[in-house]
């Protein structure tokens, strides 16, 4: 059966699709919604998930209110969280950004690709057509929509998060092999 990647927003789905497509040639399409396949997603810490869409989000469309943008946007990541959590693959975001060789070859091993190269070029940019940019850290409302975002009670995302984190794929970084 097929695998797509499916992830709530801001997770690093563009990089992790990049970063396999390069290393072994194998195209695996990336969605924000549910798939009628094997499912690969990414567990990132929701604060920085909500920070970083809602701030992305801010920047390319504005908004007349982030408060009420955070208050729509919680009940929707935890709606697809709880659908992600029984993901076949869950890659932690952490690894993909602190050892995304390993934790390539470690996603690649599971789908049964092999790794062609061992070398990386990134091809992702921001991208102001599409609304896209790369890190959303770089735009002042992040921090800000951070500390918004302690007036929330986002405990149950977190409590899937460290779920998902349990269930994540065993990576063998380089600095200890």
């Amino acid at each position: 059966m097929a695998y797509s990647i499916v992830t709530i927003p801001r997770t690093g789905s563009h990089y992790l699709q990049e970063r396999l497509l390069q290393h072994t040639g194998v195209l695996i399409h990336k969605y924000h919604d549910p798939q009628p396949t094997k499912i690969i997603t990414i567990a990132r810490d929701p604060k920085d998930t909500l920070a970083s869409d809602l701030s992305m989000s801010s920047f390319f469309y504005g908004t007349d209110d982030i408060k009420k943008d955070i208050e729509n946007n919680i009940p929707l990541v935890q709606t697809l969280s709880e659908y992600l959590l029984n993901a076949d693959i869950i890659i932690d975001y952490d690894d993909l950004i602190h050892f995304p060789y390993e934790t390539t070859k470690a996603l690649a091993d599971a789908i049964g690709a092999k790794m062609k190269v061992d070398t990386y070029k990134t091809k992702i940019l921001d991208d102001p057509k599409n609304g896209h940019m790369i890190s959303s850290k770089n735009f002042g409302e992040y921090q800000n929509i951070r500390t918004l975002l302690d007036a929330y009670d986002i405990s149950g995302l977190y409590d899937i998060y460290h779920k998902m984190l349990a269930k994540a794929i065993d990576i063998k970084p380089s600095s200890v092999l």
